[in-house]
């Protein structure tokens, strides 16, 4: 990994944060995460981007060049259930769309604390069913995401087994969220390393999708469901983030449920460093590794 790369981005998101006023409102601060996509190029790679509907729900659907026949990503955007869309994920979803060879969905699902749990989780669970509506199999998808999004992609999975439905063929998480109630020893471990979240703004977050007295629910905090007979995981983190421990945690959980589950920790980086592919080496060959991981998983490459 080049140093100056993880420099410059650091600097970035240092000065990022110090020119952030503390009391913008929430409308502004949505705003504020989906102006961060042009700052991030597009993959060089032939693709097509369209905004489209699934399921009801708002969607960005991205196609590389010779896109397998059906087969689809359902992804899942980070932003602490609060923040983010299809838009601030574009460039992160194109990427693991050419890297997989497979056309990526990505969801608009509801927002807390206008639409607090379980909203967002119903958006996602309507837009899989639109997809198995169409005609794809459980074994045609992938379900994938990034913080949040990983939390909630991997919750839906545990609804679609309690409700009897076709599971997806696996999924990829990058630096998932899935312990509301934030009481890891990360937090405390990696809380001088981390430039991108802090647990204040986590708690805070968390207080605001879903009351503290369900913060164990499983469909809320997946990393306390039964995972039994769950379709695979593949994980990615930074070994720099106060989530760090979600990510093992979840390791540990997943394979004691007897669910094949991998993790990969990069040394250094922080929460999501992939969003940051176009500008750090390291973020690109983890988004390029997930998007084989997609393939493997949909029967499209050797694993």
């Amino acid at each position: 990994m080049s140093t100056n790369e993880l420099d410059t981005v650091l600097a970035m998101l240092a000065e990022q944060a110090a020119n952030t006023p503390a009391d913008l409102s929430t409308e502004d601060q949505r705003t504020r995460f989906d102006a961060g996509a042009d700052m991030m190029s597009l993959p060089e790679e032939p693709h097509d981007i369209s905004e489209t509907m699934l399921g009801g729900i708002a969607a960005r659907q991205i196609t590389p060049k010779n896109a397998a026949a059906n087969k689809a990503v359902l992804y899942f955007h980070g932003g602490g259930y609060m923040f983010g869309s299809s838009l601030s994920h574009r460039h992160l979803i194109a990427r693991l769309a050419v890297d997989s060879g497979v056309r990526c969905w990505g969801l608009d699902y509801a927002l807390a604390p206008e639409n607090p749990f379980p909203a967002g989780l119903d958006d996602a669970y309507a837009a899989y069913q639109a997809l198995l509506n169409s005609g794809l199999g459980g074994a045609d998808i992938v379900l994938a995401g990034d913080s949040a999004g990983g939390g909630l992609a991997l919750a839906l999975m545990a609804k679609l087994r309690d409700q009897g439905s076709a599971l997806p063929a696996g999924a990829v998480l990058l630096s998932p969220w899935v312990d509301l109630t934030v009481s890891s020893e990360s937090y405390q471990t990696r809380k001088d390393v981390d430039p991108t979240v802090t647990y204040e703004q986590l708690a805070r977050l968390a207080s605001l999708y879903s009351a503290p007295e369900d913060s164990k629910n499983p469909l809320v905090s997946p990393l306390f469901a039964d995972m039994t007979s769950l379709p695979p995981l593949y994980i990615q983190v930074g070994d720099n983030e106060i989530l760090l421990d979600d990510s093992r945690h979840l390791l540990v959980k997943a394979q004691a449920d007897g669910v094949k589950a991998e993790l990969d920790i990069y040394p250094d980086l922080f929460h999501v460093f992939q969003y940051f592919w176009p500008m750090l080496t390291q973020g690109r060959e983890a988004a390029k590794k997930a998007g084989q991981r997609i393939s493997t998983m949909l029967g499209l490459a050797a694993s």
